[in-house]
């Protein structure tokens, strides 16, 4: 079955030539987080039981890139919900991902 936002198989490229301390964590928080967003009404709009395992698969590997961006040293949590309202027009947060 194909994937909707994230593939646990997909091949990963060579490591960023950017620093660490350079990433831009709150762009990064804010993307994963529209995409769980979007996870979550595909796993409303189906009842297909392939599509909700692989929407709980990809759900799992979002939560571990929004974990890993809440992490890094350069992450406020003010302003990636800024971008997150500003780039994806979401301003609050669904209650299951505050």
């Amino acid at each position: 079955m194909s994937h909707f936002i994230y593939a646990e198989n997909a091949e990963r490229g060579a490591p960023p030539k950017v620093p660490y301390d350079k990433w831009r964590a709150n762009v990064h928080w804010a993307l994963h987080t529209y995409n769980r967003i979007v996870l979550d009404i595909f796993h409303a709009g189906t009842n297909d039981a392939r599509e909700i395992a692989q929407i709980g698969n990809e759900i799992l590997i979002c939560e571990r890139k929004r974990a890993f961006w809440t992490r890094h040293p350069n992450f406020e949590a003010l302003e990636a919900r800024a971008i997150l309202k500003r780039e994806h027009g979401i301003a609050e947060l669904p209650g299951n991902l505050s």
